[in-house]
C-alpha cells in the first residue's frame, strides 16, 4: 500500500511540476504578447494590462530576458503614469529572425525579418527554368535562408521559414492546386522541412493568407473588425477578417476568389477568370525583360507618356479589376478592401475609373467600402509569409496537450 501510495504520489509530483511549468510558458508568451507591436512597457503596465502580479510578471520578464527574446531600455513608455521613471522592457530585434518567402511562375522572392518585423535582407531568384521541377524547386526554396542570412550578417539562433504559394494549400502545408506553377498534391512543407538546414521550422500557406497576416501585423485589430484583403499579383487571392482573425472556411480554402468566373460562356469560361483577367500576365509583354516582373511594374506605373497598347491593357484591367470586386462586395459585404500585391503600383492609374465604376454598379442602398492599399506593397506575400511563422513564437501552448507539439512552431526556447 505504501508502495503504490508513493507511485501515486510520484506521478502527481511530476503532473503537479508540468503543470506549473506550462503556466509559467503561458504567463512569458502573454508578457510576449504584449509587446508584440513593438511597444515599450513598464512592468507594472504588463500587469495592469495582463491582471497580473508583479511577482508573476517579473518572473516572466526574467525568462524572456534570459531567452533574449525582450531587453531592458531606459526608453520612456509613450502613456506612462505619473512618478520616477523605471527600467522598461521592449521586443529585442535581433532575439528572433523570420524568413517569408513568396514564389510564381518566373520569381521567388525572399525577405528576411527580425523580431520586430523590420525587413533587413532581400532577394530574387529566377526560377522560370526549373518550376516544373518539384526537386529543384525545394532546394531553391532551401537555399534562400541561408543566403539571406549571410547578407544581412546574422545567426539563426531562432528562426522561421514561411512559403506563400499562389494556390489551395491545405493545413498541413501541401499544396492541393496551384494551377500557374503546375503543381497538384505537392507536399512541399514536408519536403522542404527536410531539406532546410539547422532543423528550422516551416509552413507553407496561400499567398493571400499570407498577405493577410502582413496585414494583421501592421494594422491594429479595431481597423479590420469586418475587411477583405486582397492580393494582386500573378492571380488573385483573398482572406476575409472579422475582429482581426482571418475567416478560413470549412476546410481551410476560403478566399479563392481569382477563380471566379466572369464570363457567361462556358467555352471560354477557364479563360474568363478573375485572376485571368486581372493578375499581371496583362502587362507581361509591356514588360522589360532585364528587370523582374516587381521591378517591371514600378517602370510601367513611372512611365510618363503610354503608348496606345499600354492604355488599353490598363482599361482592360481596371475593368476586369471593377468587376471581380463588386462581385465580392455585393457577396461579402466588407467594411474596407485592402490592396496588396506587385500590382498596387499600377493601381493608383486607375483608383478613380475603377472606384467610378464600381460606384455606378453597387446595388441601391448599399455602401461602397473604402478601397485602401496595405503599407507593405510588392512585398506582402513574402513579409506575410514571414509573419506567420512570427506570430508561432506568439503563440499560446496547446492545452490539451502538453507533450505534443506544433512541427511549424518557432519555440520558446533557443
Amino acid at each position: 500500500m505504501e508502495r503504490r501510495w508513493k507511485r501515486y504520489a510520484s506521478k502527481w509530483e511530476r503532473k503537479r511540476l508540468a503543470n506549473n511549468e506550462l503556466l509559467r510558458e503561458i504567463n512569458a508568451i502573454r508578457c510576449l504578447r504584449a509587446l508584440r507591436s513593438s511597444r515599450i512597457l513598464s512592468r507594472s503596465e504588463i500587469g495592469r494590462k495582463l491582471d497580473l502580479s508583479r511577482m508573476t510578471v517579473g518572473n516572466a520578464v526574467r525568462t524572456l530576458l534570459a531567452k533574449n527574446l525582450v531587453i531592458e531600455t531606459e526608453e520612456p513608455v509613450l502613456l506612462a503614469t505619473a512618478g520616477r521613471p523605471g527600467i522598461n522592457v521592449k521586443l529585442n530585434p535581433s532575439g528572433a529572425h523570420f524568413v517569408g518567402i513568396d514564389v510564381s511562375t518566373t520569381t521567388m522572392n525572399g525577405v528576411l525579418i527580425d523580431l520586430t518585423m523590420r525587413v533587413i535582407a532581400r532577394s530574387s531568384i529566377s526560377i522560370h527554368r526549373i518550376v516544373g521541377d518539384a526537386d529543384r524547386m525545394v532546394q531553391a526554396f532551401a537555399s534562400v535562408p541561408g543566403e539571406l542570412l549571410r547578407q544581412a550578417g546574422v545567426s539563426a539562433k531562432r528562426l522561421g521559414v514561411g512559403i506563400s504559394v499562389p494556390g489551395i494549400v491545405s493545413r498541413s502545408g501541401r499544396v492541393l492546386s496551384a494551377p500557374n506553377l503546375g503543381w497538384q498534391d505537392f507536399d512541399l512543407q514536408s519536403q522542404l522541412s527536410k531539406q532546410l538546414k539547422g532543423n528550422w521550422p516551416c509552413r507553407v500557406v496561400n499567398d493571400a493568407a499570407a498577405f493577410a497576416n502582413s496585414v494583421l501585423a501592421e494594422r491594429r485589430e479595431s481597423d479590420l473588425a469586418d475587411a477583405l484583403v486582397v492580393l494582386l499579383a500573378e492571380g488573385i487571392g483573398s482572406s476575409q477578417l472579422r475582429q482581426g482573425q482571418v475567416v478560413s472556411g470549412a476546410h481551410g480554402y476560403a478566399g479563392e476568389i481569382g477563380h471566379m468566373i466572369l464570363g457567361v460562356n462556358s467555352k471560354t469560361a477557364t479563360r474568363e477568370t478573375f485572376e485571368m483577367l486581372a493578375g499581371y500576365g496583362c502587362f507581361l509583354p509591356l514588360l522589360p525583360s532585364e528587370l523582374s516582373i516587381a521591378e517591371g511594374l514600378t517602370a510601367l506605373a513611372a512611365q510618363g507618356k503610354r503608348s496606345r497598347r499600354h492604355s488599353e491593357v490598363l482599361d482592360r484591367w481596371a475593368t476586369a479589376l471593377s468587376i471581380g470586386l463588386l462581385n465580392c462586395i455585393h457577396t461579402l459585404d466588407p467594411g474596407r478592401i485592402i490592396l496588396g500585391g506587385p500590382l498596387t503600383v499600377i493601381y493608383p492609374l486607375v483608383e478613380d475609373q475603377v472606384k467610378d465604376s464600381i460606384s455606378r454598379g453597387m446595388v441601391h442602398g448599399l455602401a461602397m467600402p473604402p478601397l485602401e492599399l496595405a503599407r507593405s506593397g510588392a512585398d506582402s506575400a513574402a513579409l506575410g509569409a514571414a509573419s506567420t511563422m512570427r506570430e508561432e513564437l506568439f503563440a499560446l501552448p496547446e492545452l490539451h496537450s502538453t507533450t505534443s507539439r506544433n512541427p511549424a512552431r518557432v519555440p520558446l526556447a533557443d
